[in-house]
């Protein structure tokens, strides 16, 4: 078994971290892709497929891949975001933690539901880090087909509150792009576009904050969990606090499956946590980890938000004060009861508004700034007798406020 020291050499820290989510309608490639695009970014000189793409199996729920990339520029951990209409809410968490996006569309099908409402999801995520990949390119008989597909790709770029003409389109096939010489090409430059997205900044000094993606199994006092270290380092052997629940330790770390003993900022890790309070051992996602216990959680939030009424007439009607909505604040998901400003008694679609309250069901840790989604029950009817309705509810994006 390789020591915690080795784990560290592999990490390869001196090239900056970036976590790209992977999205698109469910059957559009995405996990095609992130294979394609792993081979495409190790095979650069300096480049190495560290580890994945690894499925949680243990995971509840949908599963999550995740891959991580060393390129000659810097360290990618690609996720992919699971598609389908009912599983929306890890779209949201996903996006809420990665700093870049890949919006995969299907040639064949072109923009979908599940399309536009990533793209609303993805809306915290800057024109400059978002690429949109039209995957399936050699299935398309007509070179004037993709031409209309990328222009309505752009006309929902815009309808979605981006700059449409600033967004890089990349046309390309993932399955033929893993071993076909006439495709290769073009999964080569999305990963060129990848590379020329701007850095980001992680706070790596700041006092360690990490919050919970997932939870996994319990073995007496320790439970196994995943997180994403928002800022600082998290290390063996340290205590950390989380709000509400009480103290626990590190006793383990591990990155792409190496023991580590340090985490940083950027990150996703797994850890062991030994409890040292009864509380602390109901763990579950979305809750944080903290270097300072005097941090708090919130269940009454101020939100700057956007509501949008684009694609329904069910969306375009007023949203009365009192109304029930399920928010996504990062990997934490709640029940919320909307509260306009005192001198609205209702929030109309299509309008941006400064400061609304939702009252939470419970206290949810929330930090200034943290992207946040709204859904609600208002889903148009389904097209056909028995058949869900292909909009999942997004009605509104935002970020906290102070």
């Amino acid at each position: 078994m390789a020591s915690s020291t080795d784990g560290e050499r592999e990490m390869y820290r001196d090239r900056p971290v970036l976590p790209v989510a992977i999205v698109g309608h469910a059957a559009s490639g995405k996990s095609t892709l992130l294979e394609a695009l792993s081979l495409a970014l190790s095979g650069q000189p300096g480049g190495v497929w560290v580890a994945g793409p690894r499925v949680d199996r243990e995971a509840r729920g949908p599963r999550v891949v995740e891959g991580l990339v060393v390129s000659a520029r810097r360290r990618y951990t690609l996720v992919d975001v699971p598609g389908d209409r009912s599983l929306l809410r890890w779209a949201s968490r996903a996006v809420s933690q990665c700093r870049a996006a890949i919006l995969v569309v299907h040639a064949e099908r072109s923009v979908e539901a599940q399309t536009r409402e990533h793209l609303m999801h993805l809306r915290g995520v800057p024109e400059s880090r978002l690429v949109v990949f039209v995957n399936a390119c050699d299935a398309a008989a007509e070179p004037g087909w993709l031409d209309a597909v990328e222009a309505e790709v752009r006309e929902s770029l815009w309808m979605c509150g981006y700059n449409g003409d600033e967004v890089a389109i990349v046309r390309g096939s993932a399955l033929k792009g893993r071993h076909d010489a006439r495709w290769q090409p073009t999964v080569g430059a999305l990963a060129e576009v990848l590379e020329r997205m701007p850095d980001v900044s992680w706070d790596g000094d700041a006092p360690a904050l990490a919050q919970i993606v997932e939870t996994y199994r319990r073995e007496g006092a320790s439970t196994v969990v995943e997180v994403f270290v928002q800022q600082g380092r998290l290390r063996v052997g340290e205590r950390y606090f989380v709000p509400g629940l009480g103290a626990v330790r590190v006793r383990e770390i591990q990155h792409a499956r190496r023991p580590i003993m340090m985490a940083e900022a950027g990150e996703y890790v797994g850890l062991r946590l030994v409890t040292e309070s009864t509380g602390a051992r109901g763990l579950r996602r979305g809750e944080v980890l903290s270097a300072l216990e005097a941090i708090e959680a919130r269940d009454v939030i101020t939100l700057r938000l956007r509501f949008f009424g684009l694609f329904h007439p069910v969306f375009r009607r007023p949203v009365p004060a009192g109304s029930h909505a399920f928010v996504h604040l990062g990997a934490a998901g709640c029940q919320g009861i909307l509260v306009p400003p005192s001198e609205l008694g209702e929030l109309q679609c299509d309008r941006e508004y400064e400061r609304v309250r939702v009252v939470l069901s419970r206290p949810v840790w929330a930090v200034t700034g943290l992207a946040v989604t709204l859904r609600t029950g208002r889903c148009p009817p389904a097209e056909r007798v028995g058949a869900l309705p292909a909009w999942a509810g997004t009605v509104g994006v935002g970020r906290v406020m102070p």
